[in-house]
């Protein structure tokens, strides 16, 4: 399994089952085609958290994702690494083969809580969201937002982008975006754009902020996900900044 794959993949349990067909997309020549297919599954009832009353599904699952099409083969990376993600377990981010390995391998799981366990009732929620995020000339970016309860005392979420070259199908990240020897330049500049938007009451040391752990590149903005920005002693989770490329002049390429 890629890196890319292990770093989008959230370590918990997940199902996806059978498919169904969304609307078509075309835009000009060099943007890419693509319909969105959808997958939902609810498995058996249990109380929810909140009421003794209010039926929820034991297991709920939601999984969408884009199906590419393009004629002159340039999608091929990206359609690659959608259908892993589609079928990635959420276990431990293997490849599954397919979606309906991936519901087994979760109704599973569940089951085998409740046999351990006669009185489990905790019902479990799991989607990923695989979505294009920009489809414009020469850019495709996917986004990929996981989110899962299975126990425990909160869900755990994610949102991961990926780029891809549509005119050489290849897939690039922060470091082809940024000018060689700008890195530092480019941490002060998102450290100064989450002061601003955040209005952060504390000093973040320079040192402590980290770099993205992704970013989608589209039209004339980009966007920073963190997964955890370390300020002071205080944590946000979870911070996309949006920066526009004017002010990251001379430190990304055009």
């Amino acid at each position: 399994m890629s890196k890319a794959l292990r770093d989008l993949a959230l370590f918990a349990p997940v199902a996806l089952v059978a498919c169904g067909k969304g609307g078509v997309f075309a835009s000009t020549s060099d943007t890419l085609r693509y319909e969105m297919r959808n997958v939902e599954k609810a498995d058996g009832e249990c109380r929810s958290a909140d009421s003794l009353r209010t039926p929820a599904p034991c297991v709920k699952v939601v999984i969408s994702w884009p199906q590419l099409a393009d004629s002159t083969g340039t999608a091929g990376e990206a359609q690659r690494f959608i259908r892993r993600l589609a079928a990635a377990s959420f276990k431990n981010g293997d490849d599954k083969g397919s979606p309906d390995s991936v519901v087994a391998e979760v109704l599973a799981g569940h089951a085998e809580m409740k046999t351990k366990h006669g009185a489990y009732d905790v019902p479990w929620t799991t989607e990923r969201r695989i979505t294009v995020a920009c489809n414009e000339p020469g850019r495709l970016g996917v986004k990929v937002y996981t989110n899962q309860f299975t126990g425990g005392t909160h869900p755990a979420s994610a949102t991961r982008f990926t780029n891809f070259d549509t005119k050489t199908g290849k897939r690039w990240g922060l470091p082809e975006l940024v000018i060689p020897g700008k890195e530092l330049a480019l941490k002060e500049a998102m450290l100064s754009a989450l002061q601003k938007t955040k209005r952060v009451p504390v000093k973040i040391p320079l040192d402590s902020f980290p770099a993205p752990a992704s970013v989608l590149a589209c039209g004339d903005s980009l966007v920073m996900q963190y997964d955890l920005v370390l300020m002071g002693p205080h944590q946000v989770i979870g911070n996309a900044l949006v920066v526009k490329r004017a002010d990251l002049a001379g430190i990304v390429r055009p």
